[in-house]
């Protein structure tokens, strides 16, 4: 009688347990796994969904591929589902590639469906590094009208930049979007011999040289953040607009031009 029960038990058990991921598997057919993939690399690089493009290897395994604006380095991943709430990520652009996330000893990619939202978390030794969420919405590619206006602002901001290079003793070098959700970001660089324009060391330990770096940004800041920038912005959607003064590759400050001030 009580081995009766304990079967009984147990079977109840792996039913109840059958149900609860088939309906949670039901719900995440709602994501495909290439959009689950590219949420979960897009959660652990911090790479904006709308630069991937996905290929089906097969049913059970997609390739998301992307190029990285900043350098324009390609990168290639093989992504799959090792349970009904996990991903592994093989890297196909290391030589030693395995796949990182089938072993419970990597940090690993969780995900969870609830009311059409997709939700990743990224964990290591169980403490959630990073927590995001999507929707069908952050799926869709942008239009070429999105990508002509895009171009648009980027030939816009490069005319800008070469106009405030020519008042200063810099160079500029290019505008790059560096993100476009949740907020709408420019860089634009510029490159710079100038003195006065670059920091000076040690100035976590000197507060003269400190107070000389605060006020060497805030001179090309007020420079480079004019009303005709912001209105710019306005009439664009853009929420901030990064300046970058670099001086033999090295990178001496950012000033942050926003839509609110």
């Amino acid at each position: 009688m009580k081995t009766s029960k304990i079967i009984f038990l147990t079977l109840l058990s792996l039913n109840i347990t059958y149900v609860k991921n088939a309906t949670s598997a039901e719900k995440q057919e709602r994501f495909s796994l290439s959009e689950v993939c590219k949420a979960g690399l897009s959660t652990v690089y911090g790479r904006d969904i709308d630069i991937m493009e996905s290929q089906s290897v097969s049913d059970k395994i997609s390739r998301i591929k992307y190029i990285r604006n900043q350098d324009g380095k390609s990168f290639s991943y093989l992504c799959r589902k090792e349970t009904l709430s996990r991903l592994s990520i093989f890297d196909e652009n290391l030589t030693d590639a395995r796949w990182y996330g089938a072993d419970l000893a990597d940090s690993q990619i969780f995900f969870s469906t609830t009311n059409d939202v997709l939700t990743i978390k990224d964990v290591n030794n169980g403490e959630v590094l990073k927590t995001n969420i999507y929707t069908k919405n952050d799926f869709i590619p942008m239009t070429k009208k999105t990508k002509e206006d895009a171009g648009g602002i980027n030939n816009w901001l490069n005319k800008y930049g070469h106009e405030k290079s020519k008042e200063w003793r810099v160079k500029y070098i290019e505008s790059i979007q560096t993100m476009n959700k949740p907020v709408n970001v420019y860089m634009l660089r510029f490159n710079t011999s100038d003195k006065k324009l670059l920091t000076l060391p040690n100035a976590d330990k000197d507060s003269t040289a400190y107070d000389k770096n605060i006020l060497r940004i805030t001179k090309w800041q007020d420079f480079f953040c004019t009303q005709e920038l912001r209105s710019y912005m306005i009439e664009n959607k853009i929420d901030m607009i990064h300046s970058e003064i670099s001086s033999n590759k090295k990178m001496q400050f950012i000033a942050t031009c926003l839509l609110n001030k």
